[in-house]
Order: C-alpha cells, then sequence, then structure tokens
C-alpha cells in the first residue's frame, strides 16, 4: 500500500502511527485473514471450492473499495498471489481491473516464503549473503 507522507514529516516517529490508525478499519467486513505491518497487507484465505474463490475476489475488491474511499492506492506491481498446497488450481485474482501475477515464490519481511513452504532458497539467500560479508565471495 501506498501512503502519502504529506500529513506527517519524512522518517518521523509519529508518521507510521498515524498510518496504523488510518488503516485500522481496513480489514472491516473482510471474510479471509488479513496480517498488517507498518505498510504491508496481506490477504489470505483457504481456496478449495468455487464459493471460497469468490469470496477471496469479494474481499479483493472490498479493499480496493476501502483505498479508492480512502483516496490510497495498493501497488499493484507488488500484490503477487502465493498459491500453497498441491491441490491448488492457481486461481487467477484482481484488483480493479487489473489481473495480479501468481508467484512461486516470494520476499515478505525479507525472508524467502516458496509455495511450499521450503525454505532452502531462504538458506542459500542467507548463506550468500554470510559469504559476501565475510569476502569469501567467488
Amino acid at each position: 500500500m501506498e501512503r502519502s507522507d504529506k500529513w506527517s514529516a519524512a522518517g518521523s516517529v509519529l508518521g507510521p502511527v498515524l498510518f496504523n490508525i488510518f488503516i485500522n478499519d481496513l480489514d472491516e467486513g473482510l471474510e479471509g485473514t488479513i496480517i498488517k505491518f507498518a505498510d504491508d497487507t496481506k490477504l489470505g484465505g483457504i481456496a478449495n471450492t468455487p464459493e471460497d474463490r469468490s469470496r477471496i475476489q469479494n474481499d479483493l475488491d472490498r479493499l480496493e473499495r476501502w483505498a479508492e474511499t480512502n483516496k490510497m492506492k495498493f501497488n499493484r506491481d507488488k500484490c503477487k498471489i502465493l498459491h500453497f498446497g498441491r491441490k491448488n488450481g492457481n486461481q487467477r485474482y484482481r484488483m480493479g481491473d487489473a489481473w495480479l501475477d501468481s508467484s512461486v515464490c516470494e520476499k515478505d519481511l525479507g525472508v524467502l516464503v516458496d509455495n511450499k513452504l521450503n525454505m532452502s532458497l531462504q538458506c542459500d539467500a542467507a548463506v550468500k549473503k554470510s559469504q559476501w560479508d565475510f569476502g569469501l565471495h567467488q
């Protein structure tokens, strides 16, 4: 989600607090699980049936309406779908008139998460970073 710092000084302690108060009602009326951290928002839900998938799309529509009402916008380039499970049909979802891209791996708060909850990519990235930090890169 993109926010404006017009109502608080950029980098101030008060800015994130005011932003959290401002988005406090973001999850009202949503049926799925929503997780908010600073200006990061995650929507999750189980999508085993067509009704489940419809609920997720309805939640995305509600979020889009909330953003429009509050003169905010989601950064659609950062909005990705991460499907979990072997039987997942890779349903497509949209925000407004834009289809969201699916991904097999995303970075969430600095941690790489893949669609199988395999931590290998995260471990590889940590090893590469530590090798670089210690001057062991090739």
